[in-house]
């Protein structure tokens, strides 16, 4: 599996998490809401999206648990052995029912990129060339950067 078919396949997840949210508080929820004798069992709505979500996984085939441990072995060079199994489709349906929200929290909380902050140079400082983004410069491009002076063009390959 490719990155473009892993990218393919997480954004058909998430696609399936946001609808599968949707459409279990469009349905479910709304009666939930009508009906105040209901309200105390609103709480059937976890269990209804998870059902939900796990029949979407299961109808597509996906396995996100397979995808990942594959995708691991092909960036240390192994041969990806993990194949699609019922447990990773009903793990994976689990976390479609749990909705867009709680695939979005846990792959930015485990698959971020680090922050490396930038440190832009203050406009009086020495030794930095101010750059007008409204005029074309050449070197430096239209966007307002400052390079330092010694600097004038970042290395490029052409």
């Amino acid at each position: 599996m490719n990155l473009g078919q892993i990218a393919v396949l997480i954004g058909v997840a998430f696609a399936l998490a946001f609808l599968c949210e949707s459409m279990v508080e469009y349905l479910f929820g709304t009666i939930f809401d009508k009906f105040p004798s209901l309200a105390k069992f609103k709480d059937l709505l976890k269990y209804i999206s998870a059902a939900m979500g796990v029949g979407l996984a299961l109808y597509w085939r996906i396995d996100l648990i397979a995808v990942i441990a594959n995708t691991i072995a092909q960036m240390v060079d192994e041969l990806p052995t993990w194949s699609i199994s019922l447990g990773g489709k009903v793990l994976s349906g689990l976390a479609i029912g749990r909705g867009a929200n709680y695939l979005h929290d846990f792959l930015s909380k485990y698959l971020k990129k680090p922050d490396v902050p930038l440190e832009i140079a203050p406009a009086d400082a020495v030794g930095f060339k101010e750059v007008n983004p409204s005029e074309d410069n050449g070197d430096m491009g239209a966007y307002g950067f400052r390079w330092p002076i010694e600097d004038k063009k970042p290395d490029v390959a052409p």
